[in-house]
Formats: structure tokens, sequence, C-alpha cells
């Protein structure tokens, strides 16, 4: 069995504004003025940059917004975010992320948005299909989990995980049509799980660092066996409570329905275009997708895990 390790992160009244650092995730290489530690740090000598994230005192489309709780619009060259409390982001041509923060606003709680929805919306933009999946190599192909907020997606990949097998990716999943499969770009190696179910997946308490004090999920490291080159998509799983079966194999058209509820930009309930909807199909035409049962008890996660282990036909590695 894997064991969990933990993530070398400070605490968030601790982290500090920094001059910009070099990390690597999304086989992209980034310099961002925001510290963000799960991310792979690179050597400062490394290859010039492919994104730049740094602060910015914010632009005149602000104002118009600041009265909103929330706003956003995702275009390929020029998508913009606002949180209220939080503040601006403003995200150019798959190339740069511009953060203009609220006053006050510590660094952890702006990592929590850069490191989700500012990805999510960068790797749109440079031309990756992005699900919210969680995703965990069994064998030498790759399997997503999708599911609606609670379902277990996290949860599920950290159960695969302590069974010997990959995490590819949690919460983003970057992927691009090859000429054989979709392949899955790795992102960085940690899932968020709750202390509970950490806990019941054997890692210790020393294992989990909180992202930010508003969430209830912690972070673990799942740095074992990270695969260090895109993977295979071989199959999804649909994980939900309201299945009949416990493994039942979707049609192509409820396929298409479900990638475009996790995808970017639909997932948001923002407007996808043709090339948005071709990609869900084409998808739904090549990879298998399965509804399965999810857990509703922890006992049953491991079950759950070993079922997918071997619908898929893989085999635990520990």
């Amino acid at each position: 069995m894997t064991t969990c390790s933990a993530p070398e992160l400070l605490p968030p009244d601790t982290i500090q504004r920094a001059t910009a650092s070099p990390y690597s995730a999304y086989g992209l290489q980034l310099d961002s003025e925001l510290p963000l530690p799960e991310f792979d740090a690179r050597p400062a000598s490394a290859s010039r940059a492919d994104v730049h994230i740094r602060f910015h005192p914010g632009d005149d489309w602000i104002p118009s917004v600041r009265q909103q709780s929330s706003f956003w619009q995702v275009d390929d060259a020029d998508s913009r975010f606002w949180f209220g409390g939080v503040g601006g982001f403003r995200l150019l041509a798959g190339r740069e992320i511009l953060i203009s923060p609220e006053p006050g606003v510590d660094d952890a709680l702006l990592r929590m948005y850069v490191e989700g929805m500012m990805m999510a919306t960068l790797l749109h933009q440079r031309g990756f299909f992005v699900l919210h999946a969680s995703v965990v190599r069994i064998g030498n192909t790759a399997v997503a989990l999708l599911g609606h907020v609670g379902a277990g997606k996290s949860s599920t990949a950290a159960a695969l995980h302590a069974r010997g097998h990959s995490v590819v990716t949690d919460d983003n999943a970057a992927i691009a049509f090859g000429q054989n499969a979709p392949l899955v770009t790795p992102a960085f190696p940690y899932v968020k799980v709750f202390p509970a179910i950490a806990q019941a997946l054997g890692c210790d308490e020393e294992s989990l660092v909180r992202m930010h004090p508003s969430q209830p999920k912690f972070v673990t490291s799942v740095s074992s066996g990270f695969p260090d080159a895109p993977v295979p998509l071989d199959r999804i799983y649909i994980l939900t409570r309201d299945a009949e079966q416990p493994v039942q194999r979707m049609h192509p058209a409820e396929t298409i329905i479900e990638l475009v509820r996790n995808s970017v930009p639909t997932r948001w309930k923002l407007a996808g275009n043709a090339a948005h909807l071709q990609q869900c199909a084409k998808l739904a035409a090549i990879v298998p997708a399965f509804r399965i049962r999810t857990f509703n008890e922890l006992p049953e996660l491991p079950l759950l895990a070993e079922m997918i282990e071997t619908h898929h036909g893989g085999v635990a590695r520990a």
C-alpha cells in the first residue's frame, strides 16, 4: 500500500508575497509572484516560462462588476473573473494570469482560485479539453472520475492511490486528442480529502494540510508513482448515488450530456461553441463511459476502488 506524505505547505498566515518563482504543472513552465507550493518547483535557470502569474493593480473593468458577488466571462484571448471579497482575475491568451486582490486577502485564498478555476480556464485557452474530474492511472491507461460536487471524485482517486495506482490529476483534467487516444496531462501530485476519509485510507494526521480556513477539505501528497508524461484515457466513470446497477454502460448520447455538464466553459453555465460540442462528441465516441454507484459510508470506499480496478481490468500493485 502506498503511504500519504505531508506536503511542504506553509500555513496561510505565514505565506508572503514573493518575487516570481518558477514552477511546473500540466506540462507547463510557470513563473508566479503568488506562491504555489502544490506545483513542482523548477530550477530558476530552466527554460523560458510558458505562463506568467503576477499581481496587477486592476483594470477599469473591475469597478463595473465590484457590486456583484461574482462575475465571469470566458474567451480564448481575454477571460475575466470577479469574486466579491476576493478580487479580480484576468487571463490573457493562455499565457498570463493577472491577479487583482481586494485589500487584506491572503495569498492562501488567492492560491485556491488560481490552482482551480484559473488554471482550468488557462488550459482551455491553450486548446485543451478541460474536464472537472479526477484521473487515475491503472496499469498503462487512465480512468476519469466525474460526478456532481460531493459525489466522491477526489476520495475515490485517493482510495485508488492507496491501492497502488497513480493519481494523474485532481479537479481539472487537461485532455488532448492524440492520434491513437485522448491523452491526460499530469497536473500536480495532490488530492483534496476530508480528514475522516484520509484517516480511513491510512493517512496520518501529519500528512494533511488545510489549504485555507474556509475549506473543510485538506490536501495530501500523492507523489508516489506520479506520471511524468501524458496518459491515454481508457474509460470514464460517472459517480452517482442513483445508479440502478453497480456499474452500467452509458449510451454515447448520455455521455455527451455528462461531458458538456462537466467541462469548461459549460460547467460554469456559460455557452460552449461548436468546437466544444464537437470535442464532447468526439470523446464520447472513442472512450466508453459507465455509471457507477458511489459510496455512502466510509467502509464502502475501498470496495468502490476495488470495483473500479476490477472492472477496468487492472491489478493492484500493492
